[in-house]
């Protein structure tokens, strides 16, 4: 994984027992971006995780991915429901149960909706 890295970025720490939090952030402060290096690789994603994958923590969309090239599983992109559910009953209850701008409330209407 990092053998990509220069040997000069990996001999300078930021910070050693005993020294200051001020000079750790000078040292923090004095490095610059890399202009040749490019994008970061974008390994571990499925076509259904586009335009979500903030989303999605790293380590799942990787699990996500290792079982879907394993033929273990699939991923699809589902648009959701709008509205709100035609049961009075059940609108009451998922108003009283979550915060209005929640997702909770929004994987509640939705599975309701479409149910």
């Amino acid at each position: 994984m990092l053998e990509n890295v220069p040997a000069m970025a990996m001999s300078a720490p930021l910070w050693r027992t005993g020294e200051s939090f001020p000079l750790a952030r000078e040292r923090l402060a004095s490095l610059r971006e890399d202009p040749s290096a490019g994008a970061a690789s974008r390994g571990h994603m499925l076509t259904a995780f586009e335009g979500v994958e903030s989303l999605v923590p790293t380590p799942a969309r990787i699990e996500l991915f290792n079982r879907h090239t394993a033929v273990c599983s699939s991923a699809t992109p589902l648009t959701l429901a709008e509205g709100f559910p035609a049961d009075e009953a059940c609108a009451r209850h998922i108003r009283r149960r979550s915060v209005e701008t929640g997702p909770l409330r929004r994987a509640a209407v939705c599975a309701l909706v479409k149910a």
